[in-house]
This record gives C-alpha cells, structure tokens and sequence, in this order.
C-alpha cells in the first residue's frame, strides 16, 4: 500500500486555495479591514478592503471630525452600490437614496429616487434620477418648507424644461 506525504509547498498551497475557497463560500472575497483617523484621534473612516486587487468592497461608514456619522453605504469591486446615507455634522438627515456601479465611466452615480433635507430638517428636494441625471418631476422646497418654484419641475437629461409642478409659484407678471 502507498501513502501521500504532501511537502511543505504543496501544504501551504493546499492550505491557501482552502482559505481562499472558504471565503468564496462565506461571502466573496478575503477582505481586511481599513480604517483612517482625523488628527484629533476621531474615527474618519472604516470599512472592508479586498486583499488582492486594494478595492473597497462591503460595508463603509464615514464620520465627520466630531464624531457624528458622515456617509454610510456598501462598495462592491471599488463602486458605490446600493443605498448610500448622508449627515450634516449636528446628525441631520442630508440625503438618502441609491447608486449604481458605471464601469465604462468609472463612477456610481446616483439611480433611481433620492430625497434631500435642508440642515433644519425639512425636506429640501425629491426626485428620480437616471445614471446620474435627474429625470421627471422634481420637487424643491425652501428651508421655511415652501415649494422653491424657480427649481421644481420636470427634468430631463439633468435639465430643467421649466413646466412647473402644481403649485408651484408663478413669476409676477407686472
């Protein structure tokens, strides 16, 4: 009967491809956690970076010099994907809404509905985009709450064509 001693190379290579495929298994690729610091010892940033290409991949969180969270959403291959979360300084709610990994442009724009608040905490804007470009009807307040009538209206492409959403203000015709 024969037996099969495997060398030292061929374990640790046999160990590697384990490691490897295990973590294919678990969810994806061997990552390693990357965090960076403000100057004042406060967390900037935190998340999972994959170990052989250096690209965020998972989970991030960004956080503002006081402490108080800054951007939170998911990379995946170096892109932006999914829901991303937006705050001013205090905490406040600035916006909230998809994106989408753009190879050809090397970018994640923004895709499908985003809303916006003002630093006050009322709704600033809400809309759709596509690929980054905002389409349909757009609405746009004022920090007071007021519908913001030199803004709001259909968009196409990125542009305002300038037909106004009901209730919107009109100019004063003197």
């Amino acid at each position: 009967m024969w037996s099969f001693e495997p060398s030292r190379r061929t374990s640790r290579a046999l160990g590697v491809a384990a490691i490897a495929g295990l973590s294919l298994l678990l969810g994806g690729c061997y990552t390693r956690t990357e965090e960076q610091w403000y100057d004042n010892g406060v967390l900037r940033s935190r998340g999972p970076v994959h170990a052989w290409s250096g690209l965020r991949h998972g989970e991030w969180i960004f956080q503002h010099a006081n402490g108080e969270p800054k951007e939170r959403g998911a990379y995946a291959h170096g892109y932006r994907v999914g829901v991303w979360t937006q705050w001013y300084p205090d905490g406040q709610l600035r916006s909230r809404g998809e994106r989408i990994p753009d190879p050809a442009s090397g970018s994640s724009p923004r895709h499908g509905p985003w809303v916006y608040w003002h630093e006050n905490g009322i709704p600033a804007a809400r809309g759709i985009y596509e690929r980054g470009l905002s389409e349909g009807v757009w609405e746009r307040t004022l920090d007071d709450g007021g519908l913001d009538g030199d803004h709001s209206g259909v968009h196409h492409q990125g542009e305002l064509l300038g037909f106004p959403v009901a209730g919107a203000a009109k100019d004063d015709q003197e």
